[in-house]
């Protein structure tokens, strides 16, 4: 029986990034932003309940990327684009890689390089660098440079608005204390009319 990972299908893609998760190649907090991608994507482009049966093994990452973003016009900016783009071509070619050659996963050793390299110019500012404001975290680069921080927290994607998502990195024990503790946060960054009446 043929081993759905193999298939060259959409589920066999999500299906090997599970598995580098489970031994021990990737961190859930660097899978599953590429999991999101992938899955908003070809359920975007697909629009059927059968997306997961799609082949990717001679897809045109470009001309589908560029589908994707006609068909979304106005739900996301083009940073955002622009990060779909490069978490999507990374994961296909990624499986593409493990289907050309059975048992293959990304070398460890190079990710620990892109983190290390992500942490230098972090503490080190690089002013040829465009970023936006101090503690924000935008583009694939940035996740990928945190991640070592993150290991032991799970990455949950928040839709804040249209176009807009964000990232909570949260314990997967997380307590009904701390819990109530980060919603008390979120309210006192609130900058609204509605905030500011009720301090007056």
């Amino acid at each position: 029986m043929e081993n759905q990972t193999e298939r060259g299908t959409v589920k066999g893609l999500l299906e090997f990034l599970d598995q580098l998760v489970n031994k021990g190649r990737a961190t859930s907090g660097s899978v599953l932003p590429l999991k999101t991608a992938i899955k908003q994507i070809f359920k975007t482009v697909e629009a059927a309940e059968d997306w997961e049966d799609t082949d990717v093994r001679k897809l045109d990452i470009e001309e589908y990327s560029k589908r994707f973003e006609n068909l979304t016009i106005g739900n996301y900016n083009q940073d955002s684009l622009k990060t779909y783009r490069a978490r999507f071509r990374k994961a296909v070619d990624w499986y593409n890689k493990f289907l050309d050659s059975p048992g293959w996963t990304p070398s460890l050793s190079n990710s620990s390089k892109v983190k290390r390299s992500g942490l230098q110019n972090a503490s080190h500012g690089n002013s040829s660098k465009k970023t936006d404001r101090p503690g924000s975290i935008t583009g694939e680069d940035s996740l990928v440079g945190l991640e070592g921080n993150k290991q032991n927290l799970t990455i949950y994607p928040f839709p804040l608005r249209p176009g807009k998502f964000a990232y909570l990195y949260l314990p997967p024990d997380l307590s009904m204390a701390e819990a109530t503790r980060i919603s008390h946060y979120l309210v006192s960054l609130c900058l609204d009319a509605s905030f500011e009446n009720t301090e007056k």
